[in-house]
């Protein structure tokens, strides 16, 4: 029979922290995602309402392509979620309108200069209560 030494237990219980982190994560980035998509796509100053329309997330890479359809802020944010699902260990939030870096610069009266830098900064404030190394943290996170 062996016995368990302090480094055994040690061991095992960093493994468990490991696999916490390693759920957590994979939880929090579709809820940060989905945040920024909803705070950005409500800031984005509207004349058309293409560059709202705009805001992607993805998976995989940034997602630059325009289409062609002007939907609501909360299609965006539909559309956000349906892509990053409830798991994923990277994102992008990207905007294909070429104008959009001038918008977020201050050139409408609609929007303060920097309101992309400011909806990700909202997003990850809401964070502050997410314990990554303790089990099930990210579940508390509503969209």
């Amino acid at each position: 029979m062996k016995m368990k030494t302090n480094a055994d237990r040690v061991s095992m219980r960093i493994k468990g922290y490991m696999k916490n982190v390693d759920e957590n994560s994979a939880s929090i980035v579709p809820h940060i995602v989905v945040s920024i998509i909803d705070d950005v796509s409500q800031d984005t100053p509207v004349k058309t309402g293409m560059a709202r329309s705009g805001w992607n997330a993805s998976k995989y890479g940034p997602d630059y392509v325009r289409r062609p359809d002007i939907v609501s802020q909360g299609e965006v944010v539909n559309r956000a979620i349906s892509r990053m699902g409830t798991r994923a260990n990277s994102a992008f939030v990207s905007n294909g309108v070429p104008y959009i870096g001038l918008l977020d610069q201050g050139s409408s009266q609609q929007a303060p200069a920097g309101f992309v830098r400011a909806a990700v900064r909202r997003a990850v404030m809401k964070l502050g209560g997410v314990r990554l190394l303790q089990n099930g943290s990210a579940k508390k996170l509503r969209r």
